[in-house]
């Protein structure tokens, strides 16, 4: 390759990698459900989140106040993207296989499909309890 179009193409790249990557604000949250906790105190919201084409989709659970929305945030319990290994048709359902339900007024359990891929996750927040199940679905 001419150093000419190799130095281009490189700088191509990387200025696709500075547009899609350095704005934390770039993101997107689309609120798939919100469950209030039994005292009204808090709310758990799943959300799928989308920081642009050079980026996988992403669902994540954040608690929240009840008057509070989530923006360009990363989610602050659960994070997952998909599998490697899935088909593209089965991506979105994987994805939005991610649930919550409260167990009492300080404890949560989350559901989600064995075939993503776990970012992030916590089991206390702010004197909140967190569990996980994994569940095996099969693929359609």
């Amino acid at each position: 390759m001419a150093p000419l179009v190799r130095s281009s193409l490189i700088s191509l790249v990387c200025a696709g990698v500075t547009v899609g990557c350095s704005k934390v604000d770039a993101c997107s949250a689309d609120v798939k459900k919100e469950v209030a906790s039994p005292d009204g105190r808090w709310k758990a919201v799943v959300f799928n989140r989308s920081c642009g084409v050079l980026s996988s989709p992403q669902t994540g659970v954040s608690i929240l106040e009840p008057s509070h929305v989530p923006g360009s945030e990363y989610p602050n319990v659960f994070d997952v993207t998909h599998s490697v290994l899935l088909r593209p048709e089965e991506i979105d359902a994987v994805l939005d296989s991610v649930s919550v339900a409260w167990t009492s007024d300080s404890s949560i359990s989350i559901e989600y499909d064995a075939r993503t891929t776990i970012l992030y996750q916590v089991a206390r927040l702010w004197g909140l309890v967190v569990t996980y199940k994994e569940v095996t679905r099969e693929p359609h």
